[in-house]
């Protein structure tokens, strides 16, 4: 079973009750955040963080890809075969991009920003 949980309420409190094998944090920036949702997990339940916030120990991986022309390349064949889409919630002019990063900080995201360069 998968769940995807609201980005605004604890972890904790929306998946009491649950039995949770792995985590896969994508928000958690630090150590402490992540181990906060960490928490939830059963006995010898793993967890990974795309943020580098997992720390060391057991159980737990920090998972990161290296910019390499190899992955680039791999991850532009995704993006021309439509078989990874990047959702785009807004499109700012390139002359508005110091408005276009104040708005990107204050605001939920479901999709990302970009500028538009011509």
């Amino acid at each position: 079973m998968s769940r995807v949980v609201e980005r605004d309420r604890g972890l904790s409190e929306q998946l009491r009750d649950v039995p949770i094998d792995a985590l896969i944090d994508l928000v958690s920036y630090t150590q402490d955040e992540f181990n906060a949702n960490a928490a939830i997990l059963k006995p010898r339940g793993r967890a990974a963080s795309a943020l580098r916030a997992a720390g060391e120990g057991a159980n737990r991986t920090n998972v990161a890809a290296a910019p390499t022309a190899e992955n680039l390349a791999r991850v532009s064949a995704l993006l021309a075969d439509g078989a990874v889409r990047i959702p785009i919630q807004r499109t700012h002019r390139i002359e508005d991009a110091e408005t276009a990063v104040q708005e990107f900080a204050a605001a939920h995201k479901q999709g990302k920003h970009a500028l538009v360069i011509s």
